[in-house]
């Protein structure tokens, strides 16, 4: 009976340790979970900052770009326009000769 008695003990003292076990694996469980979220949330965070980085640069680059081809047109536009001068300087000269000329022979 006492061989009884002791493999009894040691069946409870081996469930006593499978509880144990049972729940430092849900513990070790929760951690993992706990440090998972935490790595997630920082992840998510690093994404956040690099695609406003991003986005900052390609706002930056189209700012650029649009500043580059505005001053492409206005450079044309004050080409066309000194163009236009220098063809109403060249033939004002001929204007007011012909004016001068239909007033005397009028």
């Amino acid at each position: 009976m006492a061989e009884v008695a002791a493999i009894v003990r040691s069946l409870g003292g081996l469930e006593d340790d499978l509880d144990r076990l049972e729940e430092d694996a849900a513990k070790m469980g929760r951690q993992l979970a706990a440090g998972a979220q935490t790595e997630a949330e920082s992840l998510m965070e690093a994404v956040r900052k690099e695609a406003g980085a991003e986005a900052a640069r390609i706002v930056e680059a189209a700012k650029k770009e649009a500043e580059a081809g505005s001053r492409d047109a206005q450079a044309a536009g004050e080409a066309r326009v000194q163009e236009m001068r220098s063809k109403i300087d060249a033939n004002f000269d001929k204007a007011v000769e012909r004016v001068v000329s239909t007033v005397l022979e009028g």
